[in-house]
């Protein structure tokens, strides 16, 4: 299972930016916020082509707190004075000690470091995490925003992936981004989290 860190509710990341579990609270704001950003996001998120309904909202939210509960995943929500601005989560494949991370936000909130910001919270978190070895992230190669994102986290390219990205009709090329934590681990005494601990704010 994916230990956590998060020290209670949620990780407070300074300014009013607050990242907050993705629970079943946030299904009406966070289809709102998708709806609202849906022709950037179908450039380059696959899922975004698809039917965007409450009831896909709900299942996708529950999906996400069932494996949060199982220590699979963090799902988190990035807040600013309370107000969803965007999506983030890392996701553990805990048979090769490998965690994904993704993230998107809002086109009004774009450029402003904010994705930067909550990344490095959850790297952190894979840092202090003695079953995680790799942070890594799959980009296509035209997303430049998100490249520099991952290269600011410290991320390099390990290979390209062709194809790799179905986007609608669209098979994209992706860059394989990945960050070695296992370092990190050795000599650490810090007290491991359990992920379920997390609730929102």
């Amino acid at each position: 299972m994916l230990p956590d860190v998060l020290p209670d509710a949620a990780i407070d990341l300074g300014g009013g930016v607050v990242l907050a579990l993705r629970d079943s609270g946030t299904v009406d704001e966070m289809l709102r916020l998708t709806e609202r950003n849906l022709d950037r996001l179908r450039e380059w998120e696959g899922w975004a082509h698809g039917d965007q309904t409450r009831a896909g909202m709900v299942e996708y939210t529950e999906w996400n707190l069932a494996a949060w509960r199982g220590g699979t995943v963090a799902p988190m929500v990035i807040r600013v004075g309370g107000v969803p601005v965007g999506s983030i989560s890392l996701r553990l494949e805990e048979d090769r000690r490998v965690a994904e991370i993704g993230w998107w936000i809002d086109g009004e909130w774009e450029g402003r470091g904010l994705v930067t910001r909550a990344a490095e919270a959850l790297v952190e978190l894979a840092r202090r995490s003695d079953r995680i070895d790799v942070v890594q992230a799959r980009i296509g190669l035209g997303n430049v925003r998100s490249r520099r994102v991952a290269e600011r986290l410290g991320m390099s390219v390990e290979r390209t992936l062709p194809g790799a990205l179905q986007v609608g009709a669209v098979r994209h090329d992706a860059a394989l981004y990945v960050l070695d934590v296992a370092t990190a681990h050795q000599g650490d005494s810090s007290e491991e989290f359990d992920m379920s601990d997390i609730s929102d704010v």
